[in-house]
């Protein structure tokens, strides 16, 4: 990653963040972005609820949305450890994963990942939530990446937060909204899978093609996708 690289696409977020803002839009393009940038294979926003539980807030790919879902129910992994210690998390070895996470470093493992790095997301001095990236490949972030990602890992929080200044019960709210979507997300790809008979995997690529292609929000084209199989249309 250059300098260039990475000015030029918090650019392209940070506008994207003050253009009329979907969270759940925002996001998932956020996401893809910091997966493109650092040459990682996916990203996910895994996010702590008020009553202490922890839910998925938007993927890139079907993969991580199962791996971070996962770590919920576990109670252990990456992202885990960044939301509940505050702090980056990384590892870059299978020896490692399966030591700090049997369980979750196993089931990354077998979905074919060898390194993986968390960064928390705060709001007022505490962390609730965590963004995840996933590489196939051994990571090797520098000082500056780090710096980078966290930097994303600030503006998602403040798509989430924005434009006010939320109190705890206001940000529950909101946070509560965009997993509403995120549920919707998840109907359109079992919808996409059953009519094209493909796998959830391919699923969600084509969903995002979709919103892509129409120039639509994620949440809008798979609430769309929903309505149309509900009644009898594609």
């Amino acid at each position: 990653m250059t300098d260039r690289t990475a000015a030029r696409t918090l650019a392209s977020t940070t506008s994207a963040l003050v253009d009329g803002l979907n969270v759940t839009d925002f996001l998932v393009r956020m996401l893809g972005d910091v997966a493109e940038l650092f040459a990682v294979d996916s990203a996910a926003v895994l996010v702590a609820l008020p009553d202490g539980s922890l839910d998925v807030l938007s993927a890139t790919s079907h993969e991580a949305t199962t791996l971070e879902v996962y770590q919920a129910q576990r109670h252990e992994g990456p992202c885990v450890d960044a939301i509940r210690g505050g702090v980056v998390v990384t590892a870059s070895s299978a020896d490692e994963m399966t030591r700090r996470w049997p369980d979750v470093g196993a089931r990354m493992l077998d979905t074919g990942y060898r390194s993986v790095c968390a960064t928390p997301m705060h709001w007022q001095g505490a962390a609730f939530a965590g963004i995840n990236v996933f590489a196939r490949a051994e990571l090797a972030l520098g000082t500056t990446d780090l710096a980078t990602l966290r930097t994303f890992a600030d503006l998602a929080t403040l798509a989430i937060v924005s434009p006010d200044r939320l109190d705890d019960g206001a940000l529950a709210a909101r946070v509560a909204r965009a997993l509403d979507a995120r549920v919707v997300v998840e109907q359109a790809k079992g919808v996409i899978a059953y009519r094209d008979e493909v796998d959830m995997a391919e699923a969600y690529r084509r969903l995002l093609a979709l919103a892509s292609d129409r120039g639509r929000p994620l949440d809008d084209v798979a609430a769309q996708t929903v309505r149309s199989a509900a009644t009898g249309g594609r």
